[in-house]
């Protein structure tokens, strides 16, 4: 496969593609490897993206080496057959990285810019097959016009053609905020993801985060490595602190059927007589969720609507502590810290957020507690999470598309609307042969989102119904014959 980049570039007629992929992040790079994997047959693929680098997105664009994958190396492939690809590529290129953890292989955790690199390089090694394309364009695309194929606007002023659009746009980070609809003067004037927006708190500042998730943990430990010593008060709704991984493993006598046949709260009081048992035979807890792991998908789409929101209000925060777990050692520093005192936990909702000099006056109610708590402090840093509700997504592009009713809500206003395969819904309900998503924008539909192992499934599947839908054109016109 032949590469080459369009950077600025304003392209004065129409270019046509087979694929264009809007977005170059995890999700985007994994479509354009699996797509070069399967294609049969010359392949016109555009990526669209307007980072310099592909293969990072946000998740893996950080340049601080604590910040460590929350799934183990050998989970990472971006192959699920071949689930040593990433151990390999940590062997060619990074083996002296694994000296700074005691886990190695499976076991190992690697950086996030690491992963980011052997994205971008295994893309590389995928452009192979002859005939085939792959155009990156550094742009932003503003607008997709679909037809019989796709008329896509960039904000470049430069327009392309697709016969096939597959969204891969990453994520969005919540926008906090006192009150609805969002005003400027309520924002938080700080997020982790920023490249360098740490680098500004000095040594002996308070800081204040707001939520508990694992994007806490990125601000947490990058503030520590930059020595940082002064107090970080965190502040979620239920003041959980992330539990840890252990060694990969699995329990037996696990019933998927029983389980699904579960209301939520079955289900929660099942899985927590697993996990009992499993501690009671010397095994780590953990291992109940990796075993059910394969089947979270499963797990989401067998409940009903009424369950499934009764799941959003009572146990998803609950779960995603349980699920979404850290590296080992990044929880033990993390624990260290609060025995410190330099990590406090809070739990509780904010009420008021004013400006008091150089810094900022947060008042909080604390759960189970009448009265409000207030907290002064010199910066404030905003890990509320993603943003999964596309009518609030600032994104020209997103907004777009609802106008034209091209897209709608997921369920439960989470994400967009999809078929299991990935193909958009439309205001109607009408899913669009020639229109796919994946990650963050399917977390309505499949729960499980946002993860390598369900992103990397997601882009194969996709990949393969674009490539079958490739073919039955091609026959259909080897079945017509020569036009006139």
């Amino acid at each position: 496969m032949t590469q080459r980049t369009l950077a600025d570039a304003i392209v004065p007629t129409p270019d046509i593609f087979d694929v264009a992929i809007i977005g170059g992040g995890a999700s985007g790079v994994l479509t354009a490897i699996h797509l070069a994997k399967a294609a049969n047959a010359p392949l016109r693929i555009a990526i669209i993206e307007s980072r310099a680098e592909l293969g990072k997105g946000m998740a893996y664009s950080t340049t601080c080496p604590e910040h460590r994958l929350n799934v183990v190396a050998g989970r990472m492939s971006a192959f699920e057959a071949d689930p040593d690809h990433f151990l390999r590529y940590l062997n060619r290129y990074r083996g002296a990285e694994s000296l700074q953890f005691p886990f190695s292989g499976s076991c190992y955790f690697a950086s996030r810019e690491t992963y980011g690199r052997y994205l971008s390089q295994t893309l590389d090694d995928s452009l192979v097959t002859p005939g085939c394309s792959l155009v990156i364009l550094r742009d932003e695309v503003v607008r997709i016009a679909s037809g019989e194929t796709s008329q896509i606007e960039l904000a470049s002023g430069s327009r392309l053609t697709a016969a096939t659009v597959v969204l891969a746009i990453g994520n969005f980070l919540r926008e906090f905020a006192l009150g609805d609809p969002v005003t400027e003067e309520t924002h938080v004037v700080k997020t982790p993801w920023d490249q360098g927006a740490l680098s500004h708190i000095a040594p002996d500042e308070t800081v204040l985060v707001l939520g508990g998730g694992l994007s806490m943990v990125d601000a947490v430990i990058e503030l520590a490595a930059r020595g940082h010593s002064a107090t970080i008060h965190i502040l979620s709704r239920h003041g959980l602190r992330p539990l840890p991984h252990a060694v990969p493993g699995q329990v037996k006598g696990i019933d998927l059927d029983a389980l699904l046949a579960q209301s939520v709260r079955g289900r929660a009081r099942m899985l927590r007589a697993h996990a009992r048992l499993a501690q009671a035979n010397g095994a780590p807890w953990q291992w109940v969720m990796d075993t059910i792991r394969p089947h979270s998908e499963a797990l989401w789409v067998s409940l009903d609507a009424a369950e499934q929101r009764r799941f959003l209000r009572l146990i998803s925060r609950f779960w995603d502590v349980h699920r979404h777990r850290i590296a080992p050692q990044i929880a033990a520093q993390l624990s260290v810290l609060e025995t410190q005192g330099r990590v406090r936990y809070h739990a509780g909702h904010v009420r008021d957020l004013q400006a008091v000099g150089s810094g900022w006056q947060v008042g909080f109610r604390p759960k189970a507690r009448d009265g409000i708590e207030s907290l002064v402090v010199d910066h404030v840093l905003n890990c509320t999470g993603l943003q999964t509700n596309i009518e609030r997504i600032a994104s020209p592009l997103i907004r777009d598309l609802v106008s034209q009713g091209a897209i709608r809500s997921g369920p439960h206003h989470l994400g967009l609307d999809t078929d299991s395969d990935g193909r958009i819904r439309d205001h109607a309900g009408r899913a669009n042969d020639r229109f796919f998503a994946l990650g963050t924008l399917r977390i309505g539909q499949a729960w499980e989102s946002v993860a390598v192992p369900e992103l990397r499934k997601q882009a194969q599947t996709i990949a393969a119904q674009i490539m079958s839908s490739q073919q039955t054109m091609r026959t259909a016109e080897s079945a017509a014959g020569p036009a006139g």
